[in-house]
């Protein structure tokens, strides 16, 4: 499955600009898709992946034809969507996670949100609370699966629900739990 990335040339995006790309990672390299297909809306990748399967097939040709090709030495990684409207996720959605926070199971899913704020480039300092003096007080890190939806998906069976998921990104979550401060449903 292709990697879609946002990428500037160089160390600044003010100078570049964001590009969209596909990210070789055996290749040490990336696809300047930008360059290679002439997008309509540079750098935007919420307007790549609303192209769909004809995004997504222009992307696989110009990965064949090998050209507008970058050292990933000569870009900097930025968030895949800088921009996202929502930003909804589930938790404590797997039985570890409960046990660990000491928490019962939940008998549906706990559906939380996150401000568009959170989003961070690849390597960006976190900023940090008050209360947190240093990282170590973000102790909780999760790795999470980042989807965006193409559709709507409350009119969705369960049969097509998937096909109106794009996975984007692996986000990486994290938490100062020391500051969390966490209520039981009653």
């Amino acid at each position: 499955m292709p990697r879609y990335t946002r990428f500037a040339l160089g160390k600044s995006a003010i100078l570049s600009g964001p590009k969209v790309g596909v990210l070789l990672e055996e290749e040490n390299q990336i696809v300047d898709l930008d360059a290679a297909l002439g997008l309509s809306a540079p750098g935007d990748m919420k307007a790549f992946l609303e192209g769909g399967d004809a995004s997504r097939a222009a992307a696989a040709a110009a990965v064949a034809a090998g050209t507008h090709r970058h050292g990933l030495g000569q870009v900097r990684l930025l968030a895949p969507i800088a921009n996202p409207g929502k930003i909804l996720c589930v938790g404590m959605n797997y039985e570890d996670h409960c046990l660990e926070q000491g928490m019962p199971l939940p008998d549906e899913p706990v559906i939380f949100c996150k401000f568009a704020n959170a989003v961070l480039d690849p390597g960006a300092p976190i900023p940090l609370i008050p209360e947190c003096k240093n990282l170590e007080c973000v102790a909780a890190r999760a790795a999470r699966a980042a989807v965006t939806l193409t559709g709507v998906l409350l009119t969705a069976s369960p049969a097509s629900a998937p096909s109106r998921l794009r996975p984007v990104a692996l986000a990486c979550f994290r938490a100062a739990r020391p500051a969390l401060k966490w209520s039981s449903r009653s």
